[in-house]
């Protein structure tokens, strides 16, 4: 695995015998790193180089000139401060760079839509994968809840748009105070946003509502001490955390944004909002903690289901595999 700055945790978490070249490369343009990925597969001939995400894409060319049969680029997102993909000089790069692949994968069909009318790349070229987790680690582990607990995990940054949940109960303290007391949020990660979002919190006495996890490595656990997981994004291609969410039978609440109608049908294995709408929201919520017919224990379980027949990391595997098998 060719890290381009750095493993950090991520290397931790790999219990095989795999080997990490860290090449730190600092920000901005610099074309060290390009002689050295290049040097490194003119070196050890891998039969397939799979690059992912934009800050990777230029180094298709290079295994191009390698010599690399099989180069498959993943695509998993656009980047925060260009939701709608209109940035001219990424779209420069994407459109340099992606010819160079045998094959592009997307976790949704929004991303895949995006690519074919915008860089009129011919469909077959571009295959969906959904993205897979170990459903064996997240599970239902039935923890007894006394407490009402909402929760949300992701970067603080603006484009997870935390800070729809201190409008939340802004809009809540006002309409329906009763509902307020009876909730708690609990956001989990770090990020830029960290400390505008902690003043916010404060600055309107929400202490007691909201909670700040910071950074944190037991998402399993977390999930399952949560009545509901709540994303409020102002875009995501396939969000992971709802995946693993709904894997856990945790009742998921969502923006109605990028891909994830895609994975969540509303009313049926969790629940969409238009974003910014807070009554809606609101609403929503009442409706969870009402409860009427069992319903939020159905919509859990058929997330469940969902997640074990599309989203596991087998067959996520498995459609990886066939694609590096085919162009060989």
């Amino acid at each position: 695995i060719i890290c381009i700055e750095s493993a950090q945790e991520f290397g931790d978490l790999i219990q095989r015998d795999v080997e990490f070249i860290e090449l730190n490369k600092p920000p901005g343009r610099e074309f060290k790193t390009h002689k050295t990925i290049f040097t490194f597969l003119r070196l050890h001939k891998p039969d397939v180089v799979n690059t992912y995400n934009l800050p990777t894409m230029e180094y298709l060319a290079v295994a191009w000139l390698a010599r690399i049969k099989v180069r498959v680029h993943a695509e998993h997102g656009r980047e925060m401060d260009d939701l709608n993909g209109d940035n001219k000089k990424r779209n420069l790069l994407r459109k340099l760079s992606l010819p160079f692949a045998t094959k592009i994968v997307t976790v949704s069909s929004d991303l895949k839509e995006w690519l074919i009318q915008r860089f009129k790349l011919p469909r077959h070229k571009i295959e969906q994968i959904d993205n897979g987790i170990d459903t064996q680690v997240f599970c239902n582990q039935h923890i007894e809840r006394s407490l009402f607990k909402i929760g949300l995990i992701g970067r603080l940054d603006d484009v997870k748009n935390h800070i729809e949940v201190v409008n939340l109960c802004v809009y809540l303290r006002k309409h329906n105070p009763e509902l307020l007391e009876t909730l708690k949020f609990e956001i989990v990660g770090d990020g830029p946003n960290f400390s505008s979002l902690k003043d916010s919190i404060e600055s309107l006495n929400l202490t007691s509502h909201i909670q700040l996890l910071g950074k944190r490595m037991d998402i399993p656990d977390l999930l399952n001490q949560f009545s509901l997981f709540l994303q409020t994004s102002n875009y995501e291609a396939l969000p992971m955390t709802i995946i693993e969410a709904m894997a856990c039978e945790r009742l998921v609440i969502a923006s109605n944004v990028g891909g994830v109608p895609q994975l969540i049908q509303d009313g049926t294995d969790g629940f969409l909002y238009e974003l910014g709408n807070i009554p809606q929201l609101a609403e929503l919520i009442q409706r969870t903690i009402n409860n009427h017919k069992n319903e939020s224990q159905v919509v859990a379980l058929n997330a469940r289901k969902k997640i074990l027949n599309q989203y596991s990391c087998e067959a996520m595997a498995n459609k990886y595999q066939k694609i590096y098998e085919a162009v060989t």
